[in-house]
């Protein structure tokens, strides 16, 4: 079994609401492969909007980029919205995300305001490994952990609010 880990420092509140001193692991593993081009895979994203809401994406890697040692990004184009509708509706749709282009053609990097004719499209996602798993069953435990990490740094953020 090959262990390498990813260790992710974030910063606050930007694109996924952590703080600095928060690390996220990805340990590489047979439960958790590395993923490869034109692979399908699961992932979690947010718009810009609505940085605290994180939904999934199912897709297909366009390209893979090792950005320092095991740490991987992946051009992922969006093929379908995993989340619950009511999700999608409001925290999707008229919301303003960071993608690398449509369909097959990355681009650099732009802001775009989703709706149903750009979903249509394909939008282009880079995400980082830590964020992206090969099965719906894997993506949704790591959702709900990621959503306890959101909800504490959020109740922090609240409590530092009441002392200035």
């Amino acid at each position: 079994m090959n262990n390498n880990r990813t260790i992710i420092k974030m910063p606050h509140i930007t694109e996924f609401g952590l703080e600095d001193d928060t690390s996220l692991i990805n340990i590489y593993s047979d439960e958790n492969p590395v993923l490869k081009q034109n692979e399908n895979c699961y992932f979690i994203f947010n718009s810009l909007t609505d940085a605290h809401i994180p939904m999934i994406g199912y897709g297909r890697i366009l390209v893979d980029k090792y950005i320092s040692g095991m740490d991987k990004n992946y051009y992922i184009k969006l093929l379908k919205l995993h989340s619950p509708d009511n999700v999608i509706n409001k925290h999707f749709y008229d919301k303003q995300f960071r993608i690398a282009g449509f369909g097959d053609n990355i681009s650099k990097m732009i802001l775009q305001k989703m709706n149903k004719d750009k979903l249509q499209k394909h939008p282009i996602f880079v995400i980082h490994s830590f964020f992206v798993r090969n099965t719906a069953e894997k993506i949704t435990a790591l959702h709900n952990d990621y959503k306890k990490i959101i909800y504490y740094d959020l109740q922090k953020q609240l409590r530092e609010l009441e002392l200035i």
